[in-house]
């Protein structure tokens, strides 16, 4: 959920960004962020080769929530109390 914040709050997010910002070893960020990408919330931002899919999470890489489920991630996070 505070992933999930923290991509509301910065609107991208780099692996190297999530590490700093939550002070979590690299692969956990990578963890995170591979769980997201699979579940759909998250994607890389547009202008990269969309061909590849997010199979695979990738270093220097930005990452947004994608668009048709900012509001829903809001939404859920205002139920968890963590935005308002």
């Amino acid at each position: 959920n505070f992933t999930l914040k923290a991509f509301l709050e910065h609107r991208t997010l780099t692996l190297a960004e999530h590490d700093h910002i939550f002070r979590l070893p690299r692969q956990e960020s990578y963890q995170i962020f591979e769980g997201l990408g699979h579940r759909h919330i998250i994607r890389p931002v547009p202008g990269r080769d969309e061909t590849r899919g997010l199979s695979e999470v990738e270093d220097e890489i930005r990452y947004e929530i994608r668009p048709l489920l900012v509001r829903a991630v809001h939404t859920h996070l205002a139920g968890q109390n963590i935005v308002h």
